[in-house]
């Protein structure tokens, strides 16, 4: 009888065992499940995020190419000599959209480049 509940005991613990070790490796593919869903999020935000940068970038070039436009033709005037573009600096200026800089999405270099382009496109800052 003594040897039964001993091998009844051995057979638990060795039941527990199998169960603590069964538990342990669903744990551990639980984890490794949520780590790759993470990592293939930061690799979806990080494509989101460059593909939003690439945008702002393009946006940026078409706003100081349109700058630097009305910047050339401030001068012309019609045949008479009267300039019909008194209000294009406001308006221009207006429509630039320098969203300010966020230290977690934007990149510096980029930034300040836009900030550059801007201050050039509406002479902000004549160097001498």
């Amino acid at each position: 009888m003594r040897e039964s509940k001993e091998e009844n005991d051995r057979i638990e613990a060795e039941k527990e065992r199998v169960f603590q070790l069964e538990k342990l490796k669903f744990e551990r593919e639980e984890k490794d499940r949520a780590e790759r869903e993470k990592e293939r999020n930061y690799e979806l935000e990080k494509i989101r995020l460059e593909k939003d940068v690439e945008i702002q970038r393009i946006r940026s070039e078409h706003e100081f190419r349109i700058a630097e436009e009305n910047r050339q033709n401030e001068g012309h005037g019609d045949a008479n000599g009267i300039n019909h573009n008194n209000g294009a600096r406001p308006a221009a200026m207006k429509a630039l959209k320098l969203h300010p800089f966020n230290e977690d999405k934007d990149d510096l270099d980029a930034y300040l480049t836009r900030f550059e382009r801007a201050c050039t496109a509406f002479d902000v800052c004549r160097r001498s």
